[in-house]
């Protein structure tokens, strides 16, 4: 499962998130929608693990997820390509998409 409980935000004194919580549980599909700039990506790169919450948590089964910590997690993510020309998202699964420098382990779906 992937949670984020009251994550919270901010850029250069931009407020981009401000009390996020939700749950994703295995099996789920889980869509992020919203205008450019609202704060999609930031809660992407929050669950990767390439930002911490100024305040709040973000985990993936009872794992707290950091900037900081030494996880795989990354490698888990499915990643969206946005391709604004195209009127659409486009979503690449783990296995079509690599998110790191490196390969740790072969991928399990999720």
């Amino acid at each position: 499962m992937i949670e984020l409980e009251h994550v919270y935000k901010q850029f250069g004194g931009r407020q981009v998130l401000s009390d996020v919580s939700f749950e994703i549980r295995r099996g789920e599909t889980f869509v992020i929608i919203g205008r450019s700039g609202v704060g999609k990506t930031v809660i992407l790169k929050h669950i990767s693990g390439l930002l911490d919450p100024d305040r709040g948590s973000v985990s993936i089964d009872g794992t707290t997820i950091s900037h900081s910590s030494n996880s795989i997690f990354m490698a888990l993510l499915a990643a969206e390509v946005e391709y604004p020309s195209m009127g659409g998202v486009m979503a690449a699964n783990s296995q079509e998409l690599m998110c790191g420098t490196r390969q740790i382990t072969p991928l399990p779906r999720w």
